[in-house]
């Protein structure tokens, strides 16, 4: 047998030592989290991705949860809500709105098992808030858990959506055949994914709506979180997506915080109070349907007056975040009544379009890092620039 005939065997032999190498440590890695920790699903579909929609979504049910909430007043209001589980030891991700008021919470698994609730966190900019389950007798809490996206929908991928664990018919699939991230014309909440799903039978359904929930939570085809659904109608063929990325911003740091028995609060984005234009159009619609006052929205707790700045701002053919309050910072004001229309921050520019794009910086921003906001007076439009050292 020649060198070259051997060193061949040895190049083969090399190679299929390796190939078993590499399945064998496969192998180990499928059967710890599948036997050993079973609770990661969006990482067990991630080192077996070859499962149906259905197989997903039958995952994806035991990480989602009914939260009922109610209020202590005298008209003891009531609502049921989905959340989402994210964490093993059972951090349960909400829609704010649907949170905002209550007081009393329990939390319904697909196990069967109920939790009482207790509020973490509420960031009512983005519109979330985090739970966490807690044991009526005192146990360690082990739930199923998914990955929180940090993406949009794409256009042709799976989609799955998820009302309460307790009612039949509670899993749809489909795929998104259109995605319109912007639609602030007719937006309850602007940044939302407008998606029409075509359900696998032929059927375009309004997500949640079935057995009286108009809410769901949506799922990618990989197990992730897209975040949670708003029918429009209860016979549309559309729904708006809220999305859940955004709590990747400030979930880390809020849990942290509650492991040391302390509230998490950002400083910085607490500073900037106010509002883009698709909530401004919101609040204003619910002020002129709720017998509200004339000229008047009702915003974080207090009545505001529809000033002329404001109205300014409604018409302007610019986006931006105008300041219902002023903010001072170590170099410099932004007055109340004034908009900030972008922001640099090293060689990165970025237009400030809504309120997501100003408060996902902010969040993103580290400790040293100067930031430099455009601010434009509503008076005479004049614009400034303000700079804050994070």
């Amino acid at each position: 047998m020649n060198a070259q005939t051997k060193n061949s065997k040895r190049l083969w032999w090399g190679i299929a030592l390796t190939v078993l190498a590499i399945l064998l440590c496969y192998m180990f890695v499928a059967i710890y989290f599948f036997f050993i920790s079973p609770n990661n699903i969006s990482l067990k579909l991630t080192i077996w991705p070859f499962l149906s929609n259905q197989a997903v979504a039958d995952l994806c049910l035991d990480a989602t949860v009914e939260v009922r909430v109610s209020s202590n007043d005298l008209q003891s209001e009531q609502r049921q809500l989905i959340g989402v589980n994210v964490r093993e030891d059972g951090f349960v991700l909400v829609p704010f709105h649907q949170l905002d008021g209550m007081e009393k919470i329990q939390i319904y698994a697909n196990s069967g098992k109920v939790y009482d609730g207790q509020t973490v966190f509420c960031e009512e900019n983005f519109d979330l808030a985090i739970l966490k389950c807690i044991d009526a007798d005192g146990s360690a809490v082990k739930m199923p858990f998914v990955k929180i996206s940090s993406a949009d929908f794409k256009k042709d991928e799976a989609a799955i959506s998820i009302a309460s664990p307790l009612v039949e018919n509670n899993v749809w699939l489909g795929s998104v055949s259109r995605c319109d991230v912007d639609f602030a014309i007719d937006g309850t909440f602007e940044d939302f994914a407008k998606v029409d799903v075509v359900v696998e039978d032929g059927c375009i359904v309004d997500v949640g709506t079935a057995n009286a929930f108009q809410d769901g939570a949506v799922f990618d085809g990989r197990g992730n979180l897209i975040g949670f659904s708003f029918a429009k109608t209860q016979q549309g063929s559309t729904f708006s997506v809220l999305p859940a990325k955004f709590a990747n911003l400030f979930f880390d740091d809020a849990v942290a915080a509650y492991a040391k028995d302390e509230q998490y609060e950002n400083v910085l984005v607490k500073s900037f109070q106010g509002l883009d234009k698709v909530e401004l159009k919101k609040h204003l619609e619910i002020s002129a349907t709720s017998g509200g006052r004339e000229n008047s929205f009702f915003f974080k707790g207090r009545w505001e007056d529809y000033s002329t700045a404001l109205s300014d701002f409604e018409s302007a053919v610019f986006p931006g975040f105008f300041m219902m309050e002023h903010a001072v910072f170590e170099n410099g004001t932004i007055p109340a009544e004034s908009v900030i229309i972008s922001a640099t921050l090293g060689r990165r520019f970025i237009e400030i379009a809504s309120k997501n794009d100003l408060f996902s910086l902010l969040y993103d921003s580290v400790h040293g890092q100067v930031i430099d906001l455009e601010v434009m007076a509503m008076d005479g439009m004049r614009t400034s620039t303000v700079r804050i050292v994070v």
